[in-house]
C-alpha cells in the first residue's frame, strides 16, 4: 500500500519467481510482452512492448529489488532497499515509484488493460530516486505514506529546489463479499528548469502542486474503478499558469474463472493552448489468464467521437512475478 511491492515473492505452484541458492536471500523474476496492433497505420505489427528482469531478496530483515527493462532507452527502473523500522513502519530509499496514483502502483503485469489511462501517463510523478516512509495507522486498513524526491525520473540530478515532495492516504474497506480501496495523493515543488513535456511544459520554472484521489470495488465477479488526477504549474515570471485534469473510470466482470471482459472511459485535458485536447477515449478489453504466469489480452480502443475509427492491440504476456 502506498510504496512499490517488494520484487522477491514466494513461487506458486503454476508460476512464480525463481530462487537462487535457497531461501529469500535472492530471487528472480521477469516480464515479457510481445503485442501485435491492427488499425494503428503506419505502426501495424509486432513490437516487444516490455523485457523485463528483476531480482531482489532479503538479507537481515533488510530487502533490496532490481529491475531493469532492455526495451527502454534508459533500462534502470528501479533500485531501492527497504528496511522496516516495526511491524507498522519502514523507510524505503533508491530509484522506486512515488507514492501517488494506485494504478502507477499497479505492477504493469496487473494493470487491466494494455496500456495506463493517459491522465495516469501524464500527471503523476511515476519512478523518482527519493526516500519514503511508510506507515500503518489502522492495521490492514488504513496507511500513510511521505517521501521527498528528485522531482524529475531516474538518476538525473534534483531539478527541484528543495525536492517533490509526495503524500499518499490509502485505504481498505471490506464490503459485503468484497472490498473498497480507497486512495488519495497530493505532490509540491518549486521546479528549476524540470521538463513536464507530457504536461506541455519542455522546460518549467514555478510552483508545481500535484493531486489525485482513487477507487476500486470488487464485489463477486464485478469490478469497479476510477482515478481522478490533476496538476497546477504556475511559472515564474511570465507565463499562463495551466491545470491539466483528467480521469478514467472503468468496469469488469469475470465471465468465468480465467475470462475477464473489461470497459474503460478516459479523457484528459492539458490545459495547452497551442495543443488541441485528445478526444474522449473509450477501451474494451478482454483478459483471459490460464495461469498466473501467462496472459492474453485484447484491447480496442477508440475516440468517442468515432467509435469505428480505433485500432487494436492484441498481447501475450508471460510473468515470472
Amino acid at each position: 500500500m502506498g510504496v512499490p511491492q517488494l520484487a522477491s515473492a514466494q513461487s506458486t505452484d503454476d508460476g512464480g519467481t525463481v530462487s537462487v541458492g535457497g531461501g529469500d536471500l535472492l530471487t528472480i523474476g521477469g516480464l515479457l510482452q510481445t503485442d501485435a496492433y491492427l488499425g494503428r497505420a503506419p505502426t501495424d505489427g509486432f513490437r516487444v512492448r516490455s523485457t523485463r528482469l528483476r531480482f531482489g531478496g532479503e538479507a537481515e530483515s533488510l530487502q533490496y529489488a532490481v529491475q531493469l527493462d532492455f526495451t527502454s532507452s534508459a533500462p534502470l527502473l528501479d533500485a531501492f532497499a527497504r528496511l522496516p523500522l516495526s511491524d507498522q513502519l519502514r523507510v524505503t530509499a533508491g530509484i522506486f515509484k512515488t507514492p501517488f496514483s494506485a494504478e502507477i502502483l499497479t505492477g504493469r503485469p496487473d494493470l487491466l488493460f494494455a496500456e495506463r489511462a493517459r491522465v495516469v501517463d501524464n500527471v503523476a510523478p511515476n519512478r523518482q530516486a527519493g526516500v519514503s516512509v511508510a506507515g500503518a495507522l489502522v492495521p490492514d486498513r488504513l496507511t500513510a505514506t511521505v517521501g521527498a524526491f528528485n522531482g524529475t525520473r531516474g538518476l538525473q540530478p534534483p531539478a527541484s529546489d528543495p525536492l517533490l515532495y509526495v503524500g499518499r492516504l490509502n485505504g481498505r474497506l471490506p464490503v459485503s463479499n468484497g472490498q473498497l480501496t480507497l486512495g488519495v495523493n497530493a505532490a509540491y515543488s518549486i521546479d528549476d528548469d524540470t521538463p513536464l513535456a507530457a504536461m506541455g511544459r519542455p522546460s518549467f520554472s514555478g510552483r508545481r502542486l500535484l493531486f489525485g484521489a482513487d477507487a476500486r470495488l470488487e464485489v463477486d465477479r464485478w469490478l469497479l474503478a476510477g482515478e481522478i488526477d490533476g496538476a497546477s504549474l504556475n511559472p515564474d515570471g511570465l507565463g499562463d499558469a495551466n491545470r491539466p485534469l483528467g480521469f478514467y473510470l472503468a468496469g469488469g466482470v469475470d465471465v468465468s474463472e480465467d475470462h475477464q471482459m473489461l470497459v474503460r472511459f478516459d479523457q484528459y485535458d492539458p490545459d495547452v493552448p497551442l495543443q488541441a485536447s485528445p478526444d474522449d477515449q473509450l477501451t474494451v478489453g478482454y483478459n483471459y489468464d490460464p495461469t498466473s504466469m501467462l496472459r492474453f489480452l485484447v484491447n480496442y480502443q477508440a475516440g468517442t467521437n468515432d467509435l469505428g475509427d480505433g485500432f487494436f492491440t492484441a498481447r501475450l504476456q508471460v510473468a515470472l512475478r
